[in-house]
């Protein structure tokens, strides 16, 4: 059965962006971008809040000078143009492009509907994630955890408590820190 994962790549202090607004600290080297491919190959459908989507969409486009991007951007560019993907935000993003989903607020039964339809995980953003663990569909946690201090930033949250059991730590790269958590209070 597929599984609905949150994740976020994360400062060893607890922010996903500094206090300007920015996620360069998470830039990953080509070991870190091939073992964040591999996690995300697992999903079929990522939905989206607004500020994911705005960060993401990077990835609809090809980069003007693909030639100077490495093996694993391409990969992940390949990827994200043929995932599902649906965003779900108050306010349609006026450059939505086609292939999105759209809705005001996550249809949970929809939802489900396509779990039991497919085969493949379901990666949700922070805004998405803490209705999922309302809801009782929460059923893992991955953070990334880069080996950098940022001291203030917007700290990773779903809004929402949860009791996690620790089932998957991998050191990637040059010290990150792949977490992989079950949710237990589902």
């Amino acid at each position: 059965m597929p599984k609905i994962i949150y994740f976020a790549m994360t400062s060893a202090d607890g922010f996903i962006e500094d206090r300007r607004g920015s996620i360069g600290f998470h830039t990953p080297d080509a070991e870190e971008h091939a073992f964040i491919n591999g996690l995300h190959s697992s999903a079929g459908l990522f939905i989206l809040d607004a500020r994911d989507y705005q960060i993401m969409k990077w990835w609809d486009t090809p980069a003007a000078s693909a030639a100077d991007e490495t093996a694993e951007v391409l990969a992940y560019t390949e990827f994200w143009q043929k995932v599902h993907k649906h965003v779900v935000s108050a306010d349609r993003p006026d450059d939505l492009p086609a292939g999105y989903g759209y809705s005001e607020t996550l249809d949970t039964q929809n939802l489900r509907a396509w779990l039991a339809a497919n085969e493949k995980d379901v990666m949700v953003s922070a805004g998405v994630a803490g209705q999922c663990l309302r809801e009782g569909l929460l059923d893992e946690v991955w953070l990334m955890v880069v080996p950098v201090l940022l001291g203030a930033g917007l700290p990773v949250s779903i809004g929402e408590e949860a009791q996690l059991k620790l089932l998957e730590p991998v050191k990637v790269g040059k010290g990150w820190l792949f977490n992989r958590y079950a949710v237990l209070n589902k």
